[in-house]
């Protein structure tokens, strides 16, 4: 059924970007600017916070109730312009602006001590990678906005021309994002991005990539493999 238009930002605020309230002054003033990333997690209007993320997992394989949206999305009769699916879009791409700008203003910030620079920097990699993580495994192949782009600079940007393409940007950002984030929350903040995150997201990233482009199966399931063989190993996590 096609793809909504890139939006703007969602309650009429800029996308981002200092004039949006991202500064970065100090570790503080910066650490605070990460953190208004996350707010575009959380959905505006509907009354079930979570159920993007549910229609976004492995919905098909759960013993979910069979009416409603549910049966709509099992039987893959929930197209791209059902309300629930043009929000998603919408607070997915704003939470990616933000994150565009965010990365652009930390490359260029003087006053912001280099470790807590860079693991701001791998936060906002793995929350841009998750959003498109959630837009390519919902849409295919949609427009890939990198570092500093946004609707008002980049308005016409094509959507990803493969899903080689599309899976390899999603791919990079949790890959670099593993390099720069540990395995406890940053400030011991539960819900912030983490290196456990990061490499589920890549291993579930590869495992797309390997359904979407067959040719790099193999390759891509030993790097799928390789990704949550490390979280196994890390002792952090338990079922």
């Amino acid at each position: 059924a096609g793809t909504p238009d890139i939006p703007g930002d969602v309650d009429g605020a800029v996308p981002g970007g200092i004039q949006g309230g991202l500064t970065f002054e100090d570790d503080a003033h910066a650490i605070k600017s990460m953190t208004s990333c996350y707010e575009l997690i959380l959905p505006r209007v509907n009354e079930d916070p979570y159920r993007y993320w549910i229609l976004n997992g492995c919905l098909p394989t759960m013993d979910a109730q069979a009416s409603s949206w549910n049966k709509l999305y099992m039987t893959q009769e929930m197209n791209s312009w059902d309300p629930m699916s043009d929000e998603l879009w919408t607070l997915s791409y704003t939470c990616i602006y933000r994150c565009n700008d965010f990365l652009a203003g930390l490359e260029t910030a003087e006053d912001v001590s280099e470790e807590v620079k860079s693991y701001l920097k791998g936060e906002a990699m793995a929350l841009r990678g998750f959003m498109y993580f959630g837009l390519a495994n919902t849409f295919g192949r949609v427009p890939l906005l990198t570092t500093g782009e946004t609707p008002e600079n980049t308005p016409d940007r094509p959507r990803a021309e493969s899903f080689e393409e599309m899976w390899d940007f999603v791919i990079a950002d949790f890959e670099e994002a593993v390099q720069l984030l540990d395995w406890n929350p940053f400030q011991e903040q539960t819900g912030r991005c983490t290196k456990g995150m990061a490499l589920a997201f890549l291993g579930d990233a590869y495992m797309w990539k390997a359904y979407t482009v067959p040719e790099t199966a193999n390759e891509c399931y030993q790097k799928a493999y390789d990704a949550f063989q490390q979280i196994i190993n890390s002792d952090i996590y338990e079922l």
